[in-house]
């Protein structure tokens, strides 16, 4: 496999899209990532960390409880909506 090169935006967009441990980075990238972060470590440090703060907020993230009565009336309200948009289709050919 041919070395890939890593400049500090690669490395930043990858940190935003893969989080803030290199691991779970696609693992052609992370050769050169780690070597860019021995060269810069202060850089890498700060672009790393962030990504953290960032996994640690959609870790901790869960969707909020969604009452029976709400999720019944998203329900009946779907299925008016199906049944206007045939009318319509039918009406307007």
């Amino acid at each position: 496999m041919s070395e890939v090169e890593m400049s500090r935006e690669r490395f930043e967009a990858l940190a935003e899209a893969h989080g803030g441990a290199v691991a779970r980075w696609p693992v052609a990238e992370r050769r050169a990532a780690q070597a860019l972060a021995a060269a810069e470590p202060e850089f890498a440090r700060a672009v790393l960390a962030r990504a953290e703060q960032l996994d640690a907020v959609l870790d901790a993230w869960r969707p909020l409880a969604v009452g029976h009565e709400l999720r019944e009336r998203s329900i009946a309200g779907a299925a008016k909506a199906v049944r206007r948009h045939a009318w319509v289709s039918w009406v307007v050919g």
